[in-house]
């Protein structure tokens, strides 16, 4: 059985000014940090679903252009934990979490929508990140190997079906990441922060029944 150790996540987020959703998975596999980027295990479906969602013909094998592939069509990926005690791979090991600051992306990008990466990613957004800005998450089906339940054809046509409204077609190159400064944050995610802990309307927190629908499983690893 694997150490307990406490690891820092590694790497950055990927993300631009055009950034309209945001994908979070929970904290990077043994075989991401070793491949310094997202999803590095190649049992992980998480490429292949997002390559079919985005309409693409091949999926994404170096780094680069798995990042042109999500600036391309408005999506930031980043995690919800940026360090945390962690024995191997193992989600459910996770614990004394120090959660990402959501806010670089935020104040950004304008970011409409959160997407979470499975069960663990879902719990523990809901717990860290979502008091802090306000914005529910839909939780999807986790990509790991370890879903084995999901084939992938099922996990495309779920992540396809949350996704596909709020993915932006891919036509002009990625812009490059505007630099911020204080009190430059978006006047929309500067209300957000305002509203945050409303408990109606879009934004009170709840579920949403695609959420509900769709997320239904609690991981217990990931890839």
């Amino acid at each position: 059985m694997a150490e307990y150790r406490h690891i820092s996540h590694g790497f950055e987020p990927v993300f631009d000014g055009r950034s309209r959703i945001l994908v979070l998975g929970s904290f990077p596999s043994v075989l991401s940090r070793r491949n310094d980027f997202y999803y590095g295990n190649p049992k992980n479906r998480f490429w292949k679903v997002l390559a079919a969602c985005c309409d693409e013909l091949r999926v994404p094998e170096t780094v680069l252009q798995k990042k042109a592939l999500l600036l391309a069509h408005g999506i930031a990926l980043w995690d919800v934990v940026e360090s945390c005690d962690v024995a191997g791979s193992a989600d459910a090991s996770i614990r004394n979490v120090v959660p990402t600051r959501i806010e670089r992306i935020l104040d950004a990008a304008p970011v409409r929508e959160v997407f979470v990466n499975g069960g663990t990613a879902h719990a523990l957004y809901a717990k860290h990140l979502q008091p802090r800005c306000g914005l529910p998450a839909t939780r999807l089906p986790s990509t790991s190997p370890a879903n084995a339940s999901y084939s992938l054809e099922r996990l495309i046509d779920c992540w396809r079906e949350a996704l596909r409204p709020a993915i932006k077609p891919a036509a002009d190159p990625p812009s490059t990441i505007r630099p911020q400064t204080p009190g430059q944050a978006s006047s929309w995610w500067s209300e957000r922060r305002t509203a945050a802990g409303q408990t109606s309307g879009r934004w009170s927190g709840q579920p949403t029944e695609r959420a509900m629908r769709n997320g239904k499983r609690t991981e217990s690893r990931k890839g």
